[in-house]
């Protein structure tokens, strides 16, 4: 009799932890099949979200086809003589990727000091939708006055750059806008390729 009730005691007991193991395997089973479940949402929304992008940059660039916005500014008789020289671009690190990064001279050749100059840039992917911006007011935030015959190296990128990040350098064409308040303005515009590029003359500007 105590036999009996040792196999049947052994049978219940086997049974036990064969339900528990069962109950066990339908838990991680069904943790399983929930992770699958939500990594095939967000595989879904990011595919939603490429879509949305790919058809916002199209209506952009089917409302603004062209690369460069701004037609070049009238000659002013009055306007400083202003030269730019040496232009020097890169790509250089912003926000956990690269942003375009140029550097030039700019030089006084008039009479007169210059007490006040803006720049604003804009760059341009080359299917023409806009890729960023920075702007900042380069004197007297730089140095108070560029005297006749004075020159000063102006950067301009990362640190000011409002845009989007790249992984890989890419070529973008951008748009340098120079203004003072004798309400001069001069349109630059350049080209940033994917490598270092330096530019020795004013004549590459326009």
């Amino acid at each position: 009799m105590c036999h009996k009730w040792g196999r049947l005691s052994a049978i219940v007991l086997t049974a036990m932890v064969w339900l528990e193991a069962s109950s066990v395997a339908k838990a991680e089973l069904s943790q399983a099949k929930q992770v699958a479940r939500l990594h095939q949402q967000i595989e879904t929304e990011r595919s939603q979200v490429r879509v949305l992008r790919e058809r916002l940059l199209k209506d952009n660039i089917a409302m603004y086809p062209a690369p460069w916005r701004r037609r070049p500014y009238p000659a002013n008789p009055a306007a400083p003589a202003i030269e730019v020289t040496d232009l020097e671009t890169w790509w250089d690190s912003y926000g956990g990727g690269l942003a375009p990064t140029f550097r030039f001279h700019l030089h006084n050749k008039g009479s007169k000091p210059i007490n006040n100059l803006d720049l604003t840039c804009t760059y341009f992917l080359a299917s023409g939708s806009k890729f960023g911006s920075n702007g900042d007011g380069l004197v007297p935030n730089v140095i108070q006055i560029i005297a006749p015959g004075q020159w000063i190296t102006i950067l301009f990128g990362a640190n000011r750059y409002a845009g989007e990040s790249v992984v890989k350098p890419l070529t973008v064409q951008a748009e340098i806008d120079l203004n003072t308040d004798e309400n001069w303005h001069r349109l630059i515009r350049i080209t940033i390729p994917p490598k270092p590029q330096r530019l020795p003359s004013d004549a590459a500007f326009k």
